[in-house]
């Protein structure tokens, strides 16, 4: 425990407490570290749907006052694509802007047409300005070859290709690697943005890490985005933990959040 060591001082530990208290992430680490003590998961329960229903508000026509940014998450399905816009302010307070489901084949390109003027769009701002959307991550899991297409064209826009992958994986890669026909694909540590996620959807203040949902988010919305509960397996002796959905859930608002917060 840190806080007999000779080498720093109560008046730095508090400072560092207090910034890590910020962020679910981070105090799990001073906890580890500095206070020497166990972790307790947090995610391994599963967030009460009524709950998050009960704590929507209006947003208005504009982005709240707290918004400093747009990044937007995107999961290709056989049959449409999703597409979440959030709003990110300080300390990773954020807002769910807007949710859209385009339907139509993947394959075709009147789809992602409309895709791209969703990601085109600016939001007015509460002081005046326009946002725009400034990154935006696509899974690359299905209809890979049209994903590739439409991100390399729009690279310059930070439109990225994405695999999401489980384990202890960083949010975001040092470095590309390379996808299918050479382009540039960005592998995401899903498991870290899940993390994130529950922890912070546990935060029931308005402030730092705060998570704010707009009125239209209905309880088929809140069901997705807690559709995956943490569970440990062992194998070999080693304990595993991992996400998993529950049997016949759909998670597209729990993917799309995740490729947004990557995007963050």
């Amino acid at each position: 425990n840190a806080l007999y060591s000779p080498w720093t001082t109560w008046s730095k530990l508090a400072n560092a407490f207090v910034r890590a208290a910020k962020s679910p992430e981070r105090l799990r680490v001073f906890v580890n570290t500095i206070l020497a003590e166990t972790w307790e998961d947090s995610a391994a329960e599963k967030v009460d749907v009524e709950g998050l229903l009960s704590r929507r508000e209006p947003l208005g026509a504009n982005l709240p006052a707290g918004v400093g940014l747009l990044t937007a998450g995107v999961d290709v399905q056989a049959d449409r694509l999703e597409c979440g816009i959030y709003g990110w302010g300080r300390d990773e307070e954020c807002w769910n802007i807007a949710h859209h489901i385009i339907r139509g084949d993947p394959t075709r390109p009147d789809v992602w047409s409309d895709l791209d003027k969703i990601l085109s769009g600016e939001y007015r701002h509460e002081y005046g300005m326009k946002l725009p959307i400034s990154a935006t991550c696509i899974d690359s899991g299905y209809a890979t070859g049209n994903v590739y297409q439409f991100c390399r064209d729009r690279f310059r826009r930070r439109v990225y290709a994405i695999k999401g992958q489980s384990g202890r994986h960083p949010v975001w890669p040092r470095k590309a690697s390379r996808g299918k026909d050479k382009n540039l694909l960005f592998m995401v540590g899903v498991d870290p943005c899940k993390d994130w996620i529950a922890a912070h959807l546990r935060i029931e203040e308005p402030g730092p890490g705060y998570i704010h949902f707009p009125l239209s988010a209905d309880q088929t919305f809140f069901e997705q985005l807690t559709s995956e509960t943490v569970r440990i397996r062992y194998s070999k002796g080693y304990a595993i933990r991992e996400w998993c959905k529950q049997p016949g859930a759909r998670n597209e608002v729990l993917d799309v959040t995740c490729y947004a917060y990557a995007a963050l």
